[in-house]
């Protein structure tokens, strides 16, 4: 938990008012406010911007993050420049319109004594990486938390690293069309892109992609609910069976009794015809294109 207690206690009793009194100008009660200073909860997104307008500080001062002169380290100029370098690059590429953009927003710190601004810095190479191996036209970029309003609107996906996954509710009614997620402690930790990547990958936008040919199904085991599929390029996914889909609509529509009737629709077996164009055909007559089952399927069942 960040730690901002006694950074709002000072500013509180630089203007010379009490608990009280702040907590009438944030519609809040006193009880809440000693919370916040006691570090016993904290603000929410909304809420810090409040107090970060109202002590007229930055978000990054309210947290207690000062900017410091960096020493002469070459190697290290800091994420603002790297993008700008980075911009530079890119500039000549034909595609650089076209691209996608997957946006982290973290808490900062002190850029050089922080070791979790490294963590970033270096998952956000490796997922731009990985994204580029896996066919998708799309840039990282990492910003802090107080630019949300600034580069969210421009995202196609947003992630939020373990220090700022409190805001997630937050960030999804500002971002509605968004996809958000959360990065876990474990994936910042051990900066990894594959856990993250596979976590995202079903709300990458599809216009960004840029696979020349679609990865086919070489192998595919079947359930009455789910489809396991082995890929020609080594994945394994899950896709939710058709037969599944259709139970759930309706029983969910209270007209089970299609159910009975379905005629497009068999229960899954053993009989799995795939095709050379990577088209799988089950019971002869359940029919799954090669794009659906690589754009629709999932690494993991439980996000079926």
């Amino acid at each position: 938990m960040v730690e901002i207690g006694k950074r709002l206690r000072n500013l509180r009793e630089s203007k010379r008012m009490t608990q009280k009194e702040i907590a009438e100008k944030l519609n809040v009660t006193p009880q809440t406010i000693s919370k916040w200073e006691r570090d016993k909860s904290q603000p929410d997104l909304q809420t810090l911007l409040e107090l970060s307008a109202f002590f007229d500080v930055s978000i990054d001062e309210l947290l207690g993050n000062k900017r410091v002169k960096k020493p002469k380290l070459n190697f290290w100029k800091g994420r603002d420049k790297m993008t700008k370098l980075e911009t530079v690059a890119k500039a000549n590429s034909s595609q650089r319109s076209q691209q996608g953009k997957v946006m982290l927003f973290e808490i900062t710190a002190n850029l050089m004594n922080d070791r979790g601004q490294y963590l970033t810095q270096t998952l956000t190479e490796k997922l731009e990486k990985l994204l580029a191996q896996k066919g998708h036209n799309m840039m990282v970029e990492s910003h802090s938390s107080n630019k949300i309003d600034q580069f969210g609107k421009d995202a196609d996906l947003i992630l939020l690293m373990p220090n700022f996954s409190f805001a997630l509710n937050e960030i999804q009614k500002r971002f509605p069309k968004t996809p958000v997620f959360v990065v876990s402690q474990k994936e910042y930790g051990q900066t990894d892109s594959k856990k993250v990547y596979e976590k995202i990958c079903p709300k990458l936008p599809k216009k960004f992609q840029i696979m020349t040919t679609i990865p086919k199904a070489h192998k595919v085991s079947t359930t009455a609910t789910f489809l396991k599929i082995e890929f020609d390029n080594g994945e394994i996914k899950y896709l939710r069976s058709h037969l599944s889909e259709t139970m759930t609509r309706s029983l969910s529509g209270k007209n089970w009794q299609k159910l009975l009737i379905a005629p497009t629709v068999a229960w899954l077996g053993t009989d799995v015809q795939i095709k050379p164009c990577g088209q799988v055909i089950l019971n002869e007559k359940d029919t799954y294109s090669p794009e659906e089952l690589w754009y629709n399927s999932v690494y993991h069942i439980q996000d079926l």
